[in-house]
């Protein structure tokens, strides 16, 4: 029972993360594709940062894409 409950847990903090809104220059919390307030998509890995916006080339937001 402690493992399923730990499992959901975790796979809980997967999916906030994969629904928080990211800045520049924060951290990628997760290898996946993203799309910037411009709605522009990029791939990035984990621990990159995430940059400007590609259009603009100001500061942006970006949120997780699921492409499944």
């Amino acid at each position: 029972m402690f493992f399923t409950e730990n499992k959901n847990k975790i796979g809980g903090d997967r999916m906030k993360e994969k629904n928080r809104i990211f800045n520049t220059g924060q951290g990628v919390p997760e290898s996946g594709e993203y799309l910037c307030q411009s709605g522009e998509r990029a791939k990035f890995n984990k621990n990159e940062e995430f940059p400007a916006c590609p259009i603009s080339g100001k500061e942006t937001t970006w949120h997780w894409q699921d492409r499944s």
